[in-house]
C-alpha cells in the first residue's frame, strides 16, 4: 500500500504566524499474520518562521489489529542529524 499526502497549516511558533507546507510518501508491505514493514519519507518547506526546508526518513514494523486499525514502531533520521524512535496507533478511514 502506498500513501501520498500534501498538507498546509497556518502555524504559530512563539506567537509568530507562518505558512507551513509539508508532504509525505509512505509505503507499507504486508508480511503476513498481521505484520508489515513501513518506509516513510516526509518533509517541510519550513518548520518555523523563516526556517529552511527539512526532510525525514523512517522505517519500522506494523501490526494490524483490525481491518482499519494497526500499531507501528519506527526509527528515523532527518535534518541536522536528528534521530528519533516512535510508536503509533494508525486508523485508516475510507478513501475518496
Amino acid at each position: 500500500m502506498v500513501c501520498n499526502t500534501k498538507d498546509y497549516v497556518w502555524a504559530s511558533r512563539d506567537l509568530a504566524r507562518f505558512d507551513q507546507w509539508w508532504g509525505s510518501l509512505a509505503l507499507r508491505l504486508e508480511l503476513g499474520a498481521g505484520f508489515g514493514l513501513l518506509l516513510e519519507g516526509y518533509g517541510y518547506l519550513s518548520e518555523e518562521p523563516g526556517g529552511s526546508q527539512t526532510g525525514y526518513l523512517d522505517a519500522g514494523l506494523t501490526y494490524r489489529l483490525s481491518s482499519n486499525l494497526s500499531l507501528d514502531a519506527r526509527y528515523g533520521c532527518g535534518a541536522l542529524d536528528t534521530r528519533f524512535v516512535g510508536v503509533g496507533l494508525v486508523w485508516r478511514g475510507r478513501g475518496p
